[in-house]
């Protein structure tokens, strides 16, 4: 008796059925000794309801659950064929959002339509997205920009940036309190009170998920959501380079552990050749952060497959996803970026002053994206004025001017003389527009 494959459209019907063996075609199938593939059209049809079937054909149904479509994958996932009823729940999640479309999409659309006599849509996706972007466009529209004061003080190798000692913020909406602070600094040494430094290790970020991908890509490249998930459907289908792109996770189940090595055979081509290689050659990390069975839902994060690469077939939009996949797989493999952060309290009479900074010890994961010219200067001396996040208020502006300082060679008790001191006016900002990044960021949370 011949088991019959059905695959979700032709392109994966046609790649399962070579690696089966099938290749007697027929009309909508393909037929081989112990197979027989057949394929849906998306929404365009549909199997018959269950009551339609005659009780002779209610043989075991199981699921091929694969990430991606190389031959070797659907060898592995044809020897571990998943019970169907452990996916129901994929069914039902499908039959609510096809129930919510009809109970909100369609009476609502229709019920605005009638009353407005006028074109409107209304949908569970579009009209709460369409809120926040109608109370993002009101809060700039209402905006009125406020002035705020900084005070710096620079010597000749570095710029400092004063802190309020109640707030511990860097600047003031008083005009005339900052005006008084420079007149009372102006003309005075600093006292060096407090210099910190300390190790620090910043780790590489997770893998991509579709809309961490399509976030990043947007930002690099401009590319719209939709754009991205078509080149990526691209490198999944055709090249068979990349794992399934619908996914909302940003981690690996451990079974996919054994793999790593493989997949970074396949990808240490070109560029990557050097990075990819290095990481062949040593053990992987006891510990891999990236990994977590809990964290993953129907798919894991977008990383390579074992496919063997062609760089020279792919189109430039190709090369530029998958260059953004690969640095990230890379990247989880290579050892946290160690760095020195460093600080300098300065006071000059009643008032205080700081800067910071970070010297990188060791690149670790960012020789991925960086290069690796060690003991480089990582990052720059903030000045101290952080963002405050807070839209609303308009102070996320207060982030300040950065520069790439190196810290003196400084200890506690030195005096700075020489010291200028001026006071910086800026205005705050309204909210930004969203772009398609930060409008995706905004409907995944």
């Amino acid at each position: 008796m011949k088991a019959l494959v059905i695959a979700e459209k032709p392109s994966v019907a046609r790649d399962i059925a070579r690696v089966l063996k099938c290749s007697k075609q027929g009309s909508g199938w393909i037929e081989g000794e112990r197979y027989i593939v057949t394929w849906g059209l998306g929404h365009l049809v549909t199997l018959a309801d269950p009551e339609d079937y005659d009780k002779k054909y209610r043989e075991p149904v199981k699921r091929l659950w694969i990430s991606s479509v190389t031959d070797k994958a659907i060898r592995k996932g044809f020897e571990k064929l998943k019970d169907g009823k452990e996916y129901e729940p994929l069914y039902d999640a499908a039959m609510c959002r096809a129930e919510a479309d009809w109970l909100v999409g369609i009476n609502a659309t229709r019920a605005l339509t009638c009353k407005y006599n006028a074109q409107l849509s209304c949908g569970r996706v579009q009209t709460p997205t369409l809120a926040m972007i109608a109370r993002r466009e009101e809060q700039i529209r209402d905006f009125v920009p406020k002035p705020f004061y900084k005070i710096q003080a620079k010597v000749q190798w570095i710029t400092l940036a004063w802190q309020d000692k109640k707030s511990k913020s860097f600047a003031t909406f008083d005009k005339d309190r900052a005006q008084e602070i420079l007149g009372q600094v102006k003309g005075k040494d600093g006292q060096v009170i407090q210099v910190k430094r300390s190790p620090e290790k910043t780790a590489a970020p997770l893998l991509y998920d579709l809309t961490e991908l399509q976030r990043e890509a947007n930002r690099r490249f401009d590319y719209s959501a939709k754009e991205t998930l078509n080149i990526m459907q691209r490198l999944y289908e055709n090249h068979k380079v990349l794992t399934y792109p619908r996914t909302d996770s940003r981690y690996l189940t451990s079974d996919i552990v054994p793999t790593l090595k493989e997949r970074l055979r396949a990808c240490s081509v070109g560029p990557y050749r050097v990075l990819g290689g290095r990481l062949v050659n040593r053990p992987l990390p006891k510990s891999l952060a990236f990994v977590d069975d809990k964290k993953v839902g129907d798919h894991h994060a977008i990383i390579p497959t074992e496919q063997f690469v062609q760089l020279d077939h792919m189109t430039v939009d190709e090369r530029r996803i998958y260059d953004l996949v690969v640095r990230r797989f890379l990247a989880v493999l290579y050892p946290p970026c160690e760095y020195e952060q460093t600080s300098l309290t300065v006071t000059v009479g009643q008032e205080t002053f700081t800067a910071r900074g970070n010297v990188v010890k060791d690149l670790g994961w960012r020789a991925v994206y960086d290069g690796e010219a060690g003991g480089a200067v990582y990052g720059s001396f903030d000045n101290g004025w952080e963002e405050s996040g807070d839209e609303k208020s308009g102070m996320r502006d207060f982030g300040g001017e950065s520069g790439a300082q190196r810290l003196p060679q400084v200890k506690d008790g030195d005096v700075l003389k020489g010291l200028v001191f001026a006071v910086i006016e800026g205005k705050t900002k309204p909210p930004s527009h969203f772009t398609e990044s930060a409008l995706l960021s905004a409907m995944e949370n």
